[in-house]
């Protein structure tokens, strides 16, 4: 066997990494293999540890996808470990040991957080070097399309683009600037993510008031908002029925993952405590991972990731003045 650490491909190892993928990973196969053909060919931060047997096949491979946060103010480094497969007669063999050792020697040194979504037939596979495994967890979300219904304003909601990307950045490090953990995007991430609209179940719209000027921005993945600027403009509720057709979905969930609790106070700037706690319903289960040497790092990702700290008696404090945001670093690395 042979391990090979790689930013740059031939179109025959392209092939196989991609086919290795979509083999492997549930779900739409079509769907799943342009989902690899975007992250291989424009993911800007990407390295892949490819391992290939004495015929030169790509047996088992992982994807690295390398970004910043700060964290408390102190830049970190951030990797995904999301992607990670091995044809089924390697999985025991020296082809898996080579990559997972890698992550050990190389990845767990340079990066002060890890994450990724393990897929469920890896459970448990990853707490065995470290990383806290969060298994059949729920985060917690809002479905809001009743409300949105209700909705008669008449912001402007569109379809992002590369012009409108400086704006949406200003806008998201405005909001941020409160939190602990700060995700730093960079203007070839976004330009990224905009071309990953391209592919079906992945939306990013923006909001302009009347003089043009971005009020809000929204990531939707499958009907679930995974990430938005701020849900109101001068104590308006900014989502309306043009989000909706623009969105291209039936239905939206607001995910309040990547949230603490205690940040849900502006939504009772538009509606009841009852009101919020009967729209509260439980995610679809999912699992993620998580290793940092740093425990107050590790504690506060764990929180505001894992839901663990929701339950359904939140208590929605009011306070006026103040955006709703919600910022998973979890979400938008998985992609």
């Amino acid at each position: 066997m042979q391990l090979s650490v790689q930013k740059v491909y031939s179109n025959e190892e392209k092939t196989q990494i991609i086919n290795l993928f979509t083999s492997e990973f549930p779900g739409d196969k079509q769907l799943l293999n342009s989902k690899f053909n975007h992250i291989i060919n424009l993911h800007p931060n990407l390295t892949s540890v490819i391992c290939k047997n004495a015929n030169n096949e790509i047996v088992s491979t992982m994807f690295i996808l390398e970004s910043e946060a700060e964290f408390k103010f102190e830049k970190i480094r951030v990797c995904s470990l999301s992607f990670f497969a091995t044809k089924p007669e390697f999985r025991r063999g020296e082809a898996s040991k080579l990559v997972r050792d890698y992550v050990q020697d190389h990845v767990l040194p340079q990066f002060e957080l890890i994450i990724g979504f393990p897929r469920h037939s890896m459970q448990g596979y990853w707490r065995k070097y470290g990383f806290t495994e969060t298994i059949n967890s729920s985060g917690f979300k809002l479905n809001v399309t009743e409300l949105i219904h209700q909705n008669e304003s008449n912001y402007f909601w569109q379809s992002a683009s590369i012009e409108d990307v400086p704006e949406i950045m200003n806008l998201q490090q405005y909001v941020l600037h409160r939190k602990p953990l700060k995700y730093l995007r960079s203007f070839a991430i976004w330009s990224y993510l905009l071309k990953f609209s391209e592919i079906a179940m992945f939306r990013i719209l923006v909001c302009r008031g009347e003089n043009s000027k971005i009020l809000s921005y929204a990531v939707i993945h499958g009907g679930t908002i995974i990430e938005i600027g701020n849900l109101n403009d001068n104590s308006n509720f900014v989502l309306n029925k043009n989000f909706l057709i623009n969105s291209g979905f039936n239905e939206i969930f607001l995910s309040l993952r990547g949230v603490l609790s205690g940040e849900y106070h502006t939504l009772v700037q538009f509606f009841s405590d009852d009101i919020l706690n009967s729209l509260l319903i439980a995610e679809d289960k999912w699992d993620f991972m998580l290793h940092s040497k740093n425990q107050t790092l590790h504690d506060y990702i764990f929180e505001v990731e894992s839901g663990c700290n929701f339950s359904k008696e939140l208590i929605f404090q009011k306070k006026h003045n103040s955006l709703i945001s919600t910022f998973s670093i979890m979400d938008l690395n998985s992609l």
